[in-house]
């Protein structure tokens, strides 16, 4: 068995103990970091789930979402949805791009209020020259809604509070994808029913 030459193991020896150092000096530092300033963690925490909407949104991962909705889905969507929210799309496989419906409802993390959430959507997509924000009642439920067109395609907004809870159904429609896209919508739209 060929030996290692010094430098090598030197080398090596001398990488574990740097990667060592180096990992102490960022817990002290992020301890330092916290202990000094600890609102830090709290106002980026803030920033997250402030109410001003900038087409981001996260999902309120503590309710789920099979306690507050009954659906059907079109049988052709494929599901993806997560214990907090419902999330399904299909692909129109004879198109290679922007071939998709997707259809997702969450409840936001950081909205009590779906209509001023859909009011400040509304405003950000200002540019995308919004329809008006309607209401809508299907099956007992008034959502609050709008739609937009983009370069992608169409996107539909709809908004309703159940329980002092907000919740957001967005419908995006890409401009490849199958004609029976709008008719899906009416479809899962007529099939939601509060629990």
């Amino acid at each position: 068995m060929k030996k290692e030459p010094f430098l090598v193991k030197y080398n090596r020896s001398f990488n574990k103990k740097l990667a060592i150092i180096v990992s102490i000096f960022i817990v002290i530092v992020t301890a330092f970091l916290i202990i000094r300033k600890p609102n830090t963690f709290k106002n980026i925490q803030e920033k997250l789930i402030s109410t001003n909407y900038d087409g981001f949104l996260l999902s309120n991962s503590n309710i789920i979402m099979n306690d507050s909705f009954s659906i059907v889905v079109p049988s052709v969507f494929i599901d993806k949805s997560l214990a907090f929210n419902y999330e399904y799309y299909y692909d129109n496989q004879e198109k290679e791009v922007l071939n998709r419906c997707h259809f997702s409802l969450i409840s936001p993390y950081g909205y009590a209020d779906s209509y001023e959430l859909i009011k400040e959507m509304h405003k950000y997509y200002r540019y995308n020259e919004p329809t008006n924000i309607e209401k809508r009642n299907i099956n007992d439920l008034t959502w609050s809604w709008f739609k937009i067109k983009d370069i992608v395609g169409i996107k539909y907004f709809y908004g309703i509070n159940i329980n002092d809870k907000a919740y957001l159904l967005e419908y995006n429609i890409e401009e490849n994808s199958e004609e029976n896209c709008e008719k899906y919508l009416e479809e899962i739209l007529n099939s939601l029913k509060n629990k």
